[in-house]
């Protein structure tokens, strides 16, 4: 598109190790990419471990993009709106 404005992300290579530490009730986990790293497109977060009925984010919400969760072992329960 002739004009656009839009950021250039540069590739990066993050270490199994690296990121911001991510904490809440008891969870932790590592911010990856920060929105502000991928032009606010897109966060990556890892927690390799959610123990069972713990809320592991505190309730909100996305006005401007989705949320993708992978879940490689186990089972998770998400809440949207009123129903669980």
């Amino acid at each position: 598109m002739a004009g656009s404005k839009a950021a250039v992300i540069k590739p990066a290579v993050i270490g199994f190790d690296e990121g911001e530490t991510l904490g809440f009730a008891g969870v932790h986990g590592l911010l990856k990419v920060d929105g502000v790293d991928a032009a606010e497109r897109f966060a990556l977060a890892y927690f390799p471990y959610i123990p069972p009925h713990v809320l592991a984010a505190p309730l909100h919400r996305h006005h401007r993009e989705d949320e993708y969760t992978w879940v490689v072992q186990g089972i998770l329960g998400v809440q949207l709106g009123d129903e669980v």
